[in-house]
């Protein structure tokens, strides 16, 4: 999530409920490897069962579909060498581009591998 968040800054988190998140918010999810602090792209309900969508800013594709009782809260703020970063609610102007960016990769990612699967091998 650089520049946004570097390493050495902390992330001060606010509880939110899945349903308030804005497309572009910085969100901290409970991971199988520890904890992912992604931005949040959509929910999505397949079968009546409501899954958030992340993607890091340089990962290449999104991540697996989350549950929301793995949502630890959106950042609001990042202390960084004594001083308090506000984050504003949603994507700011500034991170258009970068977010942009990030789910035009991943649109890209799932189109691509929608592509493989429907390819039938030669014979």
């Amino acid at each position: 999530m650089a520049p946004l968040v570097t390493g050495g800054d902390e992330a001060v988190l606010e509880p939110c409920p899945w349903f308030r998140l804005r497309l572009g918010d910085l969100v901290v999810l409970e991971a199988p490897q520890g904890l992912d602090l992604h931005r949040f792209f959509w929910a999505r309900r397949p079968r009546g069962q409501v899954l958030l969508v992340t993607k890091g800013d340089h990962a290449r594709h999104f991540d697996r579909a989350r549950p929301p009782g793995t949502l630890l809260g959106r950042v609001a703020a990042v202390h960084r060498e004594g001083r308090l970063i506000r984050r504003p609610r949603g994507l700011p102007l500034a991170e258009f581009p970068a977010a942009l960016r990030s789910l035009a990769g991943g649109v890209g990612s799932l189109a691509f591998r929608r592509l493989e699967s429907l390819r039938r091998p030669r014979l």
